[in-house]
């Protein structure tokens, strides 16, 4: 719900409307001076309102400007938001508003789709010279980096740090898929591991385990079998059970990705350990995962290795993991 150039009176009414709705639920109770607070500049073009109250003190301004960073990049095209837009991003990320914060992550996405159009295009962004494929590798996944550890050099709390998390590992995944396969080693598959390498932060593990499970499609085969491959399996170790259960879920994808033979070789223990743990959850995500592993494997492997393990998950001690169990031994 917002304004494209040029706007009528109908639509600036209407986005006065959901502006005013917004700050009330957040702000309850005070609603003194919405009116000036909420006034918009009807003469602004689209490229002028997102550039103007994405820096606003009402926060629900900069929230539903943000919001419009991937339709003014589209609009205004790759040289024009390389000049324009890019500049905004580092102020954005710090936002003390995690939700403009949330907005920013999956803003990026669009945002680098409309550059990597024209990857070669350069500009002057705060005073150097740069290109827009540079600054898709070099401030964007930095950017959403920054946002999977500490909400953008602030710290996380309260429940809404989850979905700022996985906004940002969401667009991670999905700026991966714009660059060439080779190059995401160097970028967004480098910044992954350094998270699954955190001893300090279990959450941070956990990140990891679901961003490789997701890259392993993306990466070159060379890079999934050199990297993500034994990185997965050691998290599959991991002490902590909510990481393991993470990659117990995600050791479907795997297999597919790194082929039958590979799979069998180094993977197939590796499942059968976390259908074997203590904790349900980490069993019942085995559970969730067998189809996908089945059909990256020959029949004969399947009858002799998977077909045991469904029947033993089909009397497990949960009663959750059975019913999961029998959910899958029902599909098609």
């Amino acid at each position: 719900v917002y304004l494209h150039t040029p706007a009528t009176p109908e639509q600036l009414l209407r986005a006065k409307v959901h502006l005013r709705v917004r700050l009330m639920a957040m702000n309850p109770g005070e609603e003194d001076g919405y009116t000036s607070v909420l006034e918009i500049d009807e003469s602004l073009s689209l490229l002028e309102r997102v550039k103007y109250y994405s820096q606003s003190a009402v926060a629900v301004q900069r929230l539903v400007h943000v919001q419009e960073l991937g339709a003014c990049a589209e609009e205004i095209g790759p040289a024009a938001a390389l000049s324009e837009l890019v500049p905004l991003l580092k102020d954005v990320s710090c936002d003390a508003e995690l939700s403009v914060r949330q907005a920013l992550a999956e803003q990026l996405v669009p945002l680098c789709a409309v550059l990597m159009k024209a990857p070669e295009e350069s500009a002057e962004v705060e005073g150097e010279e740069t290109s827009a494929h540079a600054v898709v590798v070099e401030t964007c996944v930095p950017l959403l980096s920054a946002m999977l550890t500490a909400g953008g050099g602030q710290e996380l709390a309260g429940g809404g740090s989850a979905q700022l998390i996985d906004a940002a590992a969401e667009a991670l995944v999905a700026i991966a898929a714009l660059l060439p396969a080779d190059e995401v080693g160097t970028t967004v598959l480098t910044a992954v591991l350094t998270l699954a390498h955190d001893d300090e932060s279990e959450e941070n593990r956990v990140v990891a385990t679901q961003l490789l499970g997701s890259l392993a499609p993306v990466v070159s085969a060379e890079l999934c079998c050199q990297f993500v491959l034994p990185e997965v399996i050691s998290l599959a170790d991991d002490p902590v059970f909510r990481v393991r259960k993470v990659a117990a879920l995600k050791l479907g994808g795997l297999t597919a990705a790194v082929g039958a033979e590979l799979a069998q070789a180094r993977l197939l223990s590796v499942y059968e350990a976390l259908a074997a743990d203590d904790i349900w959850g980490v069993r019942k995500a085995c559970v969730e995962s067998l189809p996908e592993i089945a059909n990256a494997l020959p029949v004969d492997v399947r009858a002799e290795r998977l077909v045991p393990l469904l029947r033993s998950l089909y009397e497990d001690g949960s009663r959750w993991v059975r019913i999961c169990a029998c959910q899958v031994a029902a599909s098609p």
